[in-house]
């Protein structure tokens, strides 16, 4: 899969997308803040909840095995709701510029990924430095740095995700 495509992939495209998911919560704990995991629940609760059953499967167990932080305690090396970050395609050295958002969002704005898409799951919680295997381990993309974190403006120093 190009670079450029990374943000449209669909659940129904790959199951790698589940298992890159379940490795990843293998690897340790993902943080999430209490403010996104009210808004993610209501993704999976609502009225107007239109998620693949896979997405709302693997959204559904992200929520459950997480970690969960006031906005005032997230760490600033995460990857938040709202959160814009540089991410690096590992082949091409290839970098880009992408906001994690709400479903709604996302349709609004070009650098916007959704949560609910395979790779804004994956970004939710991960760290600078991460590197995130995609499509059966054929590609990768590392976040680099993060540009803007919501939780960032909030007063007092806060923890690096490596305490947790």
């Amino acid at each position: 899969m190009s670079f450029a495509n990374w943000t449209i992939m669909e659940w129904k495209d790959s199951e790698a997308a589940s298992a890159m998911l379940q490795q990843m919560r293998n690897s340790g704990p993902t943080v999430i803040t209490t403010a996104d995991r009210r808004r993610l629940g209501s993704l999976l609760t609502g009225d107007d909840a239109c998620m693949e059953p896979r997405a709302a499967s693997d959204l559904d167990a992200l929520l459950e095995d997480a970690v969960y932080v006031e906005p005032a305690e997230a760490p600033d090396d995460i990857v938040t709701l709202d959160t814009t970050v540089e991410l690096v395609d590992g082949a091409s050295g290839e970098s880009r510029f992408v906001t994690l958002s709400s479903p709604d969002a996302a349709e609004l704005f070009d650098d916007s990924v959704s949560v609910v898409k395979p790779l804004g799951m994956a970004l939710l919680g991960s760290s600078v430095g991460d590197v995130l295997e995609w499509y059966d381990g054929g590609d990768e993309v590392q976040i680099r740095r993060i540009i803007y974190q919501p939780e960032q403006a909030l007063a007092g120093s806060r923890p690096s995700s490596h305490d947790f």
